[in-house]
C-alpha cells in the first residue's frame, strides 16, 4: 500500500521538492501546509498584504530564476491576483495558492467569497480549482510545468476550503511525484531550425547597419556570453529595461536602454539601423518607441522561444524558434566577419555626446539635490555583484539612462508597470539572495505603497538598502497635470503633491537604519554605511521635483 499522507503534507514536500526555499503569504491561509514547510526547513515571510506577498514571489522567482511562492485565503484572492500583474507582464514563474469555499457554499451569497476565475483569468497562463485532496498531485505538477515553461508565466491553484483547509486536511495516497526541472524555468531549452539560423546569419551578413536589442528572453535563455560574441564582431547591443544588466554597459559598442524610458540617443541609433535582431524581447511598445523607432524599410530577425510571438508586431519578420541563449550561440558561429568600424563609433559617438550634455548634472552640488547626481553616486558605490531593483515610470527611467551597470556580476530588476513593485519585490529577491547586496531604487511615491513592509525586513532581518528619490511628489505626472489645466486657475498640487516627509524618521520608528541626505556629497557614503551594516536600511534623498527624467527620442510623424 502507498504511504498516505494528508493534502498539507503533499504540498509542502512537493515544493520542498521543487526547490522552493521561501513562501510569501498573508494570514489567513494554508496553516497546516506552513507548519509542514517549517518542519521541513522552508522560510514563511508572512507580509502585510496580499499584493506585497505577491510581489515578494515575483522578486524571488526574477532573483533566482526558481518559481516563488505566494498565497492568500479566500477573501485576499482578489488582492493576490492584482499582485500577479507585473509577474505577468514580466513573465516571471510564480505560483499563487489560494482558498475558496466548497462547492456547497458557491453561488449562495457565501460571506467574502466572489469567483476566482475570471479574477486570475487576465494574470495566469493555468489556473485551476482543487477541490478534493486526490487532484492536487496532478494539478500541482501540471501547474508548475505551466509556470517553468519555456516562457514563464504565473499560475494558480484555488484550494478548497476558506483557508485552503478542506483540501489540506484530505487525504492523498500518491506518492510525491515532483518533476523537479519544473521548480526553475525555463525547464526546457530548445535549439532554433539549422536553415532558420542560416537564413538569419546571411540576413545579418548583409546588412550595413545591424543592431540587437535585448528583452527578458534574453535573460530567461542566459545569453551573456554569446551577447559579449556578438558585440566583439562588430554589432551594438542595445536593450529593453527587462534585460539591462546582462551585458556590462561598459563594452563597446553597447548603446544601452531603448524604446520608450530610454535616453534621446538610444532610439536615435535604433532608427538608423537597417537591420534590427529582437533576442527574447517581446517587441511591445515599451521596447519599439510604440513600434516607431523601427526603419519601415529595415529587416527584422526575431529569436523567441514562444512561436506566438515571431512577427506579432513586424509581419514578415524572419523568426527563429528557440532558446534566446542556444539560438543567439548558434546564430554567432554562423556570422561571417564584417568591417562595421564606421557603425559602431556612429553609435558610440552619439551616446558620447550624450554623456557628455548630462555630465554637468551628474556632479552638481544643488541643493535639492539632482537626481542625476544621485544616480551617478549610486553607480559609482553599487558593489560587483550588486542587485538593483527599480520600481517603474521615472525610477526605471532615471535608473535605466543613468546608472551604468559595468560589473558582470552586477544585475537588475525593473517592476513591469505596478507603482511600488520594488520594496517588496527587493525584500523576496533579497531573502532569496541572502548574500547579494540588494538595492531598491524608488521614488516617493511608490515608497508610500507599501511601507509596513519594513516590518517585515526588520523582523526577518532582511538587509535591503532602500534609496528613495524623495521629491514629495509624483514627479512624472506634474507636467501631464499642467497640460491637462491648459492654463486654467486650479490647484494642480492636489493631484500630484505630497507634504515633505523625513523617512529615515519614519524608518527608525519602524525599527530598521535610517538616513537623511540633503547635501549631494554625503549620498555616496550614506549608501555604502547602509549595505555594510546588514540591516534593512532606507537612503532617503531629498530632490528637485521639477527635473525630469530623459525624454526618448522618436522619429517625426
Amino acid at each position: 500500500m502507498p504511504e498516505s499522507m494528508t493534502g498539507a503534507q503533499y504540498l509542502a514536500r512537493s515544493l520542498v521538492e521543487y526547490g522552493v526555499t521561501h513562501v510569501f503569504f498573508m494570514e489567513a491561509v494554508g496553516r497546516h501546509t506552513l507548519i509542514e514547510l517549517e518542519a521541513l526547513g522552508v522560510t514563511r515571510i508572512m507580509a502585510h498584504s496580499e499584493k506585497a506577498a505577491a510581489y515578494m514571489a515575483d522578486g524571488y522567482a526574477r532573483a533566482t530564476g526558481r518559481v516563488g511562492v505566494c498565497m492568500a485565503q479566500s477573501v485576499g484572492a482578489a488582492n493576490l491576483a492584482a499582485g500577479l500583474q507585473d509577474a505577468y507582464l514580466a513573465r516571471s514563474p510564480v505560483l499563487a495558492v489560494t482558498g475558496h469555499k466548497p462547492i456547497p457554499q458557491l453561488h449562495r451569497n457565501a460571506y467574502q467569497e466572489v469567483d476566482h476565475r475570471p479574477l486570475f483569468a487576465a494574470v495566469t497562463r493555468f489556473s485551476a480549482s482543487v477541490e478534493t485532496a486526490p487532484e492536487l498531485p496532478f494539478l500541482l505538477r501540471q501547474a508548475m510545468r505551466e509556470a517553468s515553461a519555456p516562457t514563464p508565466l504565473p499560475v494558480h491553484l484555488d484550494l478548497a476550503g476558506l483557508t485552503a483547509e478542506l483540501v489540506e486536511r484530505g487525504e492523498v495516497t500518491e506518492p510525491v511525484v515532483a518533476e523537479t526541472r519544473h521548480g526553475r524555468a525555463p525547464a526546457y531549452r530548445s535549439m532554433p531550425d539549422a536553415e532558420d539560423v542560416a537564413a538569419a546569419a546571411r540576413l545579418i551578413d548583409a546588412a550595413e547597419r545591424p543592431i540587437a536589442v535585448l528583452g527578458a528572453g534574453a535573460v530567461v535563455g542566459a545569453a551573456a556570453q554569446p551577447l559579449r560574441a556578438l558585440a566583439a564582431s562588430g554589432i551594438p547591443i542595445a536593450y529593453g529595461l527587462d534585460a539591462k544588466g546582462l551585458i556590462e554597459d561598459s563594452l563597446d559598442p553597447v548603446v544601452g536602454v531603448v524604446g520608450n524610458y530610454s535616453a534621446p540617443y538610444a532610439n536615435r541609433i535604433v532608427h538608423e539601423a537597417d537591420l534590427v535582431l529582437y533576442v527574447g524581447s517581446d517587441t511591445s511598445d515599451m521596447s519599439t518607441g510604440n513600434w516607431r523607432v523601427v526603419r519601415p524599410d529595415a529587416v527584422v530577425v526575431q529569436i523567441d522561444a514562444d512561436a506566438t510571438e515571431l512577427a506579432r508586431n513586424f509581419p514578415g519578420a524572419h523568426g527563429l524558434l528557440g532558446d534566446a541563449g542556444l539560438a543567439l550561440t548558434a546564430l554567432v558561429e554562423r556570422l561571417g566577419r564584417r568591417d562595421r568600424s564606421a557603425w559602431c563609433e556612429r553609435a558610440m559617438s552619439l551616446r558620447r555626446e550624450w554623456l557628455a550634455e548630462v555630465e554637468p548634472l551628474r556632479k552638481s552640488s544643488a541643493s535639492p539635490i539632482t537626481v542625476e547626481r544621485l544616480c551617478s553616486e549610486l553607480e559609482r558605490v553599487l558593489p560587483a555583484n550588486a542587485l538593483l531593483v527599480a520600481d517603474t515610470g521615472h525610477s526605471g527611467i532615471w535608473t535605466g539612462t543613468h546608472v551604468a551597470l559595468t560589473r558582470p556580476g552586477q544585475r537588475y530588476l525593473r517592476a513591469a508597470g505596478s507603482l511600488g513593485w520594488s520594496l517588496p519585490a527587493s525584500l523576496g529577491a533579497q531573502a532569496a539572495l541572502p548574500d547579494t547586496p540588494v538595492v531598491c531604487f524608488c521614488g516617493d511615491g511608490a515608497f508610500y505603497y507599501h511601507l509596513p513592509e519594513l516590518e517585515t525586513a526588520r523582523r526577518w532581518n532582511i538587509p535591503v538598502t532602500v534609496v528613495v528619490n524623495n521629491n514629495s511628489a509624483l514627479g512624472q505626472d506634474i507636467p501631464g497635470v499642467r497640460e491637462a489645466y491648459g492654463g486654467r486657475n486650479g490647484r494642480t498640487q492636489d493631484l500630484t503633491l505630497f507634504e515633505p516627509v523625513d523617512f529615515a524618521r519614519v524608518t527608525e520608528g519602524f525599527g530598521c537604519r535610517g538616513v537623511r541626505v540633503e547635501d549631494p556629497g554625503d549620498i555616496a557614503p550614506a549608501i555604502e554605511a547602509g549595505i555594510a551594516s546588514g540591516v534593512p536600511n532606507v537612503v532617503d534623498v531629498a530632490t528637485d521635483p521639477e527635473p525630469r527624467a530623459p525624454a526618448a527620442w522618436f522619429p517625426p510623424a
